[in-house]
């Protein structure tokens, strides 16, 4: 069970970024130990901590301030790779690579709106946010963030600063908590590999949205883009906003949903001009479908020296035959 000091410390910290105003002062110190039914030796105990996080500023005679910037981990570094998924990370470890931990931080939030719908658990509910540097083969490669409920994990705040200690995080749920951890890297084997190349067939405007018809299909070549959805990435495209010209992206199917996304681009697109989709080797040849006659295109692969080789063409015997054998 935590320590009383550490039950004020938790809700204090909640208190503070629910509560109090960046800037503002916190209660004087016999309204807090009211506020919180401790004593005063538990209550200087938990602003320590506070303050030593760089979250409240204690000065005599003026009181304790909360700080215009509390976390030294405001936003990601953006020199790091994004370790987005147990998978990825857990495929890195794997490898022949020299691994450690750097830097590692363990605070307790209350969960936003964004990770309360990832947890399953009331907004504003206590989580630990753990973050931390991974390096790999002495190159700092990773800026990984965790977020774990309180109530399933006792205790973790003990590791911050503790990196040697944290180690592999899935390990430690196992030796300290008793979670068994079953890892299925599924589309982590095929992540960011493969590329889908199209070509724009038609240009118009709608509106005042303008529209490029390709000869691809989202709803047949890569329906993940509609039921996941996602975006994949767009080779010399950016985000709408990034470049000066936004164009829609869409297949030549009957389907009004047929639509990859917004793309903008540094000039407008023209007829027979060629595009490439990246993250193009998951969930695409599996899920695929001919519908509206739609041809599959040819796979090839692509060697380390450049060379490309046709593996598979499709033509229409393999559409016929998806609709079954005459019994």
């Amino acid at each position: 069970m935590a320590k009383k000091y550490q039950d004020v410390y938790c809700q204090l910290k909640a208190d503070i970024y629910t509560k109090y105003p960046l800037g503002s002062f916190l209660p004087p110190e016999l309204e807090l130990m009211r506020i919180y039914n401790t004593s005063r030796t538990t209550i200087r105990r938990a602003v320590s901590i506070l303050r030593d996080e760089h979250i409240l500023d204690v000065r005599q005679g003026r009181g304790t301030q909360v700080l215009l910037e509390n976390y030294s981990y405001q936003k990601d570094p953006p020199f790091f790779h994004n370790v987005s998924s147990i998978e990825s990370n857990y495929l890195i470890e794997q490898k022949d690579n020299q691994f450690k931990i750097e830097g590692c931080i363990v605070d307790i939030v209350p969960a936003t709106k964004d990770i309360s719908n990832h947890l399953n658990i009331p907004m504003g509910t206590l989580v630990y946010r753990l973050e931390r540097i991974q390096v790999l083969n002495d190159i700092p490669y990773a800026f990984i963030k965790n977020y774990i409920r309180c109530d399933l994990t006792p205790g973790l705040e003990q590791y911050s600063g503790q990196s040697d200690k944290i180690g592999n995080l899935y390990r430690l749920m196992q030796a300290k908590y008793g979670v068994q951890v079953y890892l299925e890297p599924g589309e982590a084997w095929a992540l960011n590999a493969g590329y889908l190349v199209t070509t724009v067939l038609d240009t118009l405007q709608n509106g005042e949205t303008n529209l490029a018809i390709l000869d691809m299909s989202a709803a047949c070549h890569t329906p993940d883009v509609i039921e996941m959805p996602y975006r994949p990435p767009l080779l010399d495209a950016g985000d709408p906003g990034e470049k000066p010209y936004l164009i829609r992206l869409g297949g030549p199917t009957c389907l009004a949903g047929d639509v990859v996304g917004d793309y903008s681009f540094a000039s407008p697109l023209t007829e027979g001009q060629r595009l490439i989709f990246g993250d193009m080797a998951i969930y695409t040849t599996c899920k695929n479908n001919t519908f509206n006659g739609m041809p599959l295109p040819p796979i090839w692969a692509l060697a380390e020296d450049g060379t490309c080789r046709e593996l598979v063409r499709f033509g229409y015997n393999d559409f016929k035959m998806r609709l079954g054998h005459r019994a």
